[in-house]
């Protein structure tokens, strides 16, 4: 079992007025965040039940690649998103 965390960034957006068109807003800052993935090779029975235990007791879908035969879940936190 594998843990890697990246990182990603949400605009933050400030009202800017009114104009005929509606309601204006411009881009502020850029809020960061990580997002972590466990990720497991399908074939490791396992990490793969423990996987699936984890994502039943965060309540995260298990997302598969079939390709590379890897099964996986990304998690990040409420307050990072908020």
């Amino acid at each position: 079992m594998t843990w890697t965390t990246r990182v990603a960034r949400r605009p933050i957006y400030h009202y800017a007025g009114t104009n005929q068109h509606g309601d204006r807003y411009k881009t502020g800052e850029q809020k960061e965040f990580r997002i972590a993935k466990l990720s497991t090779d399908c074939n490791s029975t396992h990490d793969t039940q423990t996987l699936i235990s984890l994502s039943y007791q965060l309540g995260v879908s298990v997302c598969y690649d079939f390709n590379n035969s890897v099964a996986y879940i990304e998690v990040v936190s409420i307050e990072a998103i908020q």
